[in-house]
């Protein structure tokens, strides 16, 4: 007994140096030859799983996990959180793909993506809130908002939900709906240049200079480098400067 405790400890170390230098398939060799000497190595069945998870071989690596389970019942609720991570992984990648979508102005096919991942994970408030984002570049203000909500509806107290539902509203000219969006925001996030800045320049179209300045002052008092705002905050002064010259 001693002996082949001693012999399947060398093989272990040899089937983990086979896996730290990425050499999968002979590691998953070695550790299937330590199984056949010891089944109930539940380290050897995650070892097994790793390799099988490296090799892309997803279904194979449940059924070690599956495994270790019948061995050892305390780790059922570990082994729950381990079967999520390839599904993690691949809504990470949705993730990252929508986005260069949408540098690429392709704005269909990152709302497809969007929508992959909010069936995988239904409380992804950046999926929903990204997809109502898409479909206000593509003007589709009814849906942009439905998704707005949704993401609201899972997260209330998310600043740049409400600063895009405010933009949404801005495209479809509905001010009072728009500055009470921006206000959320605000009141949210009360550091929140571009929402100070957006409110302001909607303030402006409407000619409320005064007020517009009040937006831009704040903008600027959380971040100095916007020369947008700037700009436009000395655009107000000279209005409000020349209304008095001409009373």
């Amino acid at each position: 007994m001693p002996v082949k405790n001693s012999k399947i400890g060398k093989l272990i170390n040899k089937g983990e140096r086979h896996f730290k230098n990425k050499q999968f398939e002979d590691a998953l060799s070695i550790f299937d030859l330590c199984l056949k000497i010891d089944r109930r190595n539940e380290k050897l069945w995650e070892y097994k799983a790793f390799a099988l998870y490296e090799l892309n071989r997803i279904d194979e690596a449940y059924e070690c996990l599956e495994q270790i389970k019948d061995i050892n019942p305390e780790k059922m609720r570990w082994l729950d959180e381990i079967r999520k991570i390839p599904e993690i992984q691949r809504c990470d990648k949705l993730m990252e793909d929508a986005s260069m979508l949408i540098a690429d102005q392709q704005f269909e096919k990152a709302i497809a993506c969007y929508k992959e991942v909010i069936k995988s994970d239904p409380v992804c408030t950046d999926a929903y809130m990204n997809t109502g984002i898409c479909y206000d570049y593509l003007g589709d203000y009814s849906s942009a908002l439905d998704f707005f909500n949704m993401t609201l509806e899972l997260y209330p107290l998310y600043p740049k939900a409400w600063l895009n539902k405010a933009i949404t509203y801005q495209h479809m000219r509905d001010i009072d709906e728009a500055l009470n969006c921006y206000e959320k925001a605000t009141d949210l996030d009360k550091n929140y240049s571009l929402a100070y800045y957006n409110k302001g320049v909607l303030l402006m179209e409407m000619g409320n200079y005064r007020v517009a300045l009040e937006s831009f002052t704040k903008a600027l008092e959380t971040d100095p480098e916007n020369e947008n705002a700037r700009y436009n905050a000395e655009i107000c002064i000279n209005w409000i400067l020349n209304r008095k010259v001409i009373k």
